[in-house]
């Protein structure tokens, strides 16, 4: 991102083009940004569309009680099976 005082008006702009419906309103909202940060704001829009920069979904994680209760049925199954009680 760019150092100018415009840094979070480039990333509203360049979420805004993102959601624009047609290339008429993409080239509208980019009208809107000063003239010297028009490159910073391509950029932008070029990382924010880039499938390489989605975050990958966190996958969930079961509770720490339940494993530990998982894990001791387990231990007492393998033990009950083996017939060491």
């Amino acid at each position: 991102m760019t150092n100018t005082v415009h840094a979070p008006f480039i990333e509203f702009l360049a979420q805004q083009i993102i959601k624009a419906s047609s290339k008429a309103e993409q080239i509208a909202i980019s009208r809107r940004c000063p003239l010297k940060d028009l490159p910073a704001l391509r950029t932008r829009v070029k990382a924010l569309l880039n499938p390489a920069n989605n975050k990958p979904v966190r996958s969930t994680r079961l509770p720490a009680c339940y494993v530990l209760t998982k894990k001791r049925l387990n231990v007492l199954t393998r033990t009950l099976q083996n017939g060491n009680t």
